[in-house]
């Protein structure tokens, strides 16, 4: 009897967080690495800033960045919907100078957020086929709650 009921109660978390707002749902002025530059070993970053709008769509959070002063298209990230803290994994195409020669390479981006009343914190972490040279690690992500007009 209590199985059933502890699979019930596991079965329906996605239906029930989709029935309630979840804390990261809603749109936040973010501040992130908006750039990476490696050279003679040492990575630094460039920080931009933009608009990150999270939403349910079925069982799944997504959210959708644009960036500042970019022409970059917008990023849309997705995730399966839960509790707590939620991870993002995004495989894009990037391009990389490498001793002055161009290339297109596949880059993994791994972002976690998480929402605490109208602060945004997270990280991302980014990894590029064929690139041996650490990325950085963890990078900071940080946010505000957007104020309804």
């Amino acid at each position: 009897m209590i199985r059933h009921v502890l699979a019930a109660c596991v079965l329906s978390m996605p239906a029930a967080l989709s029935g309630q707002a979840h804390p990261l749902v809603g749109s936040w002025d973010v501040s992130l690495p908006g750039g990476m530059r490696v050279m003679n070993g040492q990575t630094s970053f460039t920080m931009a800033k933009g608009n990150l709008t999270f939403t349910i769509e079925g069982d799944s959070m997504v959210g959708l960045l644009k960036m500042e002063s970019s022409t970059r298209p917008p990023t849309r990230l997705a995730a399966k919907l839960q509790l707590g803290p939620l991870t993002f994994v995004q495989v894009s195409r990037g391009s990389v100078t490498t001793n002055g020669e161009p290339s297109t390479r596949v880059a993994t981006t791994t972002w976690i957020f998480e929402a605490e009343g109208d602060a945004l914190k997270g990280s991302l972490e980014r990894t590029v086929e064929g690139m041996s040279l650490p990325m950085g690690g963890k990078q900071p992500v940080t946010g505000k709650r957007k104020q309804s007009d």
